[in-house]
């Protein structure tokens, strides 16, 4: 991504988070371009939305709701404020049996602001006002919190008066569409913030409509909503009560996880935060001036072919971030590599006296049928001799979660070893549904989601590779059924549009590469922008000359001026970085004399990647 990419909004909205009525207006257009065709409504029922987009192994057990606890509740047209504190309630007693390391608890935040997760761009992006936020599982919240943010809230309700007002239902009137994409705009920058704040894979949200309520999962791909929910009836609140436990009770994470949680990730600790001090050293205070480490995150980053053996980096300073909810999603961290269990104790005494590399980590979500990033970064390592190496970034670590845990995936299906260091991805030993003794199948997987979206190729779109899988393929497991599909590759275009939308999918990459720089912006003197734009332009023309790589992104946000230098490489004052959008020959040139030709054989693939993607966000 551009280091000054851009929000989802027009330039006019991207000034300072106030909340008038014109800015407003500005921003809701970003978001109408940002949600049209990307919002779906589940075609089945209930019980099988929440066998497929919330999978959990530990069934409810509790007795039968007691329809009562509604009874008295009743929406009124125009008294929508006066039913916040009624809902608590209801919610409160729906979660009263949950054991108390699961139990989450409900606060009414309406009118109170929460504004974007990362106070540095913040002024991007307006506020958020949601009506009922909901604690992560077995955290009690105060009955009045005095500016309140993300952190503690794993989910948010946003509730209406009256049942028409359900977005989710087509328009019956002229003039509707308008309104109700509002109301969805609600949940989406609820879910955009939750994602953010938490680093979460795919985030919920649950809309109430007068006595409907709706469940509605976002990730960065679209966003699919649950057939209604009747708050008046037994069965209703069984529902929602099944859905609050499934949350509470995500088929993998830590103690106080939620469905949607990465599992690859956790914040950062006290003891975290003391060795990241002290390996910093003298710098310290310099690096971490004006840094909030309650944001900063410990990630694992495994590479190519190495499943069982991650490296873990801390994510201290967030460089930048495309704010954009159906996109890239791009976040730039600064970040330090946490050695401490590669120490030694007899390295212990020589460690602080290693110089301190601070390195770039890098997450994004791809569309499955781009190029992955990291192989634009193997052609560049692979055809570029080290003593020519000027104006480009190396990669050092990383590559596509999403293709990693299709991996794992594809073990567990098929009782394969798996030789990751998290694990073999568990299955249910007996499905269970919602609703006892239904009877239903179990919810079949989609082909699509085992392919190694690495390899995925325009042929995918439309040569029928979208059939379900078959269950009785030799060496499938018995327990296929009872898998969760992966969550760091995207499958809910298909679920929610239909099979042939798969190049809608995203995966999950994250990276790290060893430039630290600054954007262009931020030259302290000419001298310094001129000989950073120059050999920038060095490294475009060895990655075309010699790599075969063409970037296709040129700007000013792609340019860094190096602050740090680089030791075994030739002196850089600046690099050309981001190859999110980049192409290359199939093959690195033989000469330059042969590029043009081999460029007009494969500059095809590139072209019809971006017809078949046209409408899609970046």
């Amino acid at each position: 991504m551009s280091i000054s990419t851009a929000s989802a909004y027009s330039d006019r909205s991207c000034s300072t988070p106030n909340s008038s009525d014109s800015l407003r207006e500005n921003q809701l257009d970003g978001w109408y371009g940002e949600i049209h065709g990307k919002v779906h409504t589940y075609g089945k029922d209930v019980d099988e939305y929440l066998a497929v987009f919330a999978p959990s192994r530990t069934p409810c057990t509790l007795p039968d709701v007691d329809k009562e606890i509604s009874d008295s509740w009743e929406p009124v047209k125009g008294k929508e404020r006066e039913y916040y504190d009624p809902l608590v309630t209801i919610l409160t007693k729906l979660v009263s049996g949950f054991p108390a390391d699961k139990k989450p608890s409900f606060y009414n935040a309406h009118d109170q602001p929460f504004y974007f997760p990362f106070q540095e761009f913040a002024h991007r992006h307006h506020d958020a006002k949601p009506d009922i936020a909901v604690s992560f599982p077995g955290e009690i919240l105060p009955a009045r919190i005095d500016q309140p943010n993300w952190r503690p809230f794993a989910m948010v309700m946003e509730a209406k008066d009256i049942t028409s007002k359900d977005p989710f239902n087509k328009p019956t009137k002229r003039g509707e569409s308008k309104e109700r994409a509002k109301t969805i705009i609600q949940l989406a920058v609820n879910a955009r913030n939750l994602m953010f704040a938490h680093g979460l894979l795919a985030a919920f949200t649950v809309g109430i409509y007068g006595n409907v309520a709706r469940i509605a999962r976002f990730d960065h791909a679209c966003a699919v909503a649950s057939p209604p929910l009747d708050l008046k009836s037994a069965e209703g609140l069984k529902m929602l009560r099944e859905f609050l436990w499934r949350f509470v009770h995500p088929w993998e994470g830590s103690r106080g996880s939620v469905i949607g949680c990465d599992t690859t990730i956790r914040k950062l600790t006290p003891a975290d935060e003391e060795w990241l001090t002290g390996r910093l050293g003298d710098e310290a205070s310099e690096t971490l001036s004006g840094v909030d480490l309650n944001d900063g995150r410990c990630v694992k980053v495994w590479d190519e072919g190495e499943d069982g053996r991650p490296k873990t980096f801390m994510l201290f300073k967030l460089l930048d971030v495309n704010g954009r909810l159906f996109s890239r999603a791009t976040t730039v961290w600064l970040g330090l590599e946490d050695t401490r269990e590669e120490t030694t104790v007899l390295d212990c005494a020589h460690e602080v006296e290693k110089p301190v590399e601070l390195r770039v980590v890098k997450e994004a979500w791809r569309q499955v049928i781009r190029t992955p990033e990291q192989k634009f970064y193997q052609r560049l390592k692979e055809t570029i001799p080290e003593d020519e190496w000027i104006g480009l970034p190396q990669l050092l670590h990383g590559g596509d979660l999403g293709a990693r845990e299709v991996r794992r995936w594809e073990a567990a299906r098929k009782g394969m070893t798996w030789a990751g260091d998290d694990g073999p991805l568990a299955a249910c030993p007996t499905p269970f549904s919602a609703v006892p003794n239904s009877g239903k199948p179990v919810v079949e997987p989609l082909a699509d989601s085992v392919q190694d979206c690495a390899s995925a190729t325009l042929e995918h779109l439309g040569d029928g590779d979208n059939a379900p899988v078959d269950l009785t393929a030799q060496g499938v497991s018995d327990h296929l059924g009872h898998l969760p599909l992966p969550m760091h590759q995207t499958w809910s275009c298909r679920l929610g549009m239909g099979a042939g939308f798969h190049f809608r999918e995203r995966s999950h990459m994250r990276f790290v590469v060893n430039v630290v720089g600054r954007s262009l912006s931020h030259f302290k003197n000419t001298k310094e922008l001129v000989l950073a734009m120059r050999d920038a332009i060095k490294g475009h023309r060895l990655a075309i000359s010699l790599g075969g790589v063409l970037h296709k992104d040129v700007s000013s946000g792609n340019v860094l001026i190096v602050d740090r230098p680089l030791r075994g490489v030739q002196q850089s004052y600046g690099v050309l970085h981001d190859y999110d959008y980049s192409a290359m020959t199939l093959d690195p040139p033989q000469s330059k004399a042969l590029l043009w030709s081999q460029w007009r054989h494969s500059i095809s693939i590139p072209w019809r990647l971006s017809a078949a993607t046209k409408g899609t966000s970046r």
